[in-house]
């Protein structure tokens, strides 16, 4: 997969079927997609005003909850 910059050896099949594991809850793709995206994560966050670590974590929360659906997520016991 390489479009504007972002390289990463992957075909668009192999993303989508590492993305569709992910979305059922398998946790070394959800990693996979986390490592696909880290430079870009990494970019995103110098522009986010906050220390460098909390605005990467955050950026990956707030990625994984757009890509995955929300039964993946664990919930706050009530």
């Amino acid at each position: 997969m390489q479009k504007d910059g972002f390289n990463y050896d992957l075909s668009e099949d192999d993303f989508s079927e590492i993305l569709d594991r992910a979305k059922s809850g398998d946790k070394d793709s959800i990693q996979k997609i986390l490592e696909i995206f880290e430079d870009e994560i990494k970019k995103m966050a110098k522009f986010v005003l906050m220390p460098e670590q909390d605005a990467i974590q955050t950026i990956k929360l707030r990625f994984l909850e757009i890509i995955l659906p929300y039964n993946n997520f664990p919930r706050e016991k009530e």
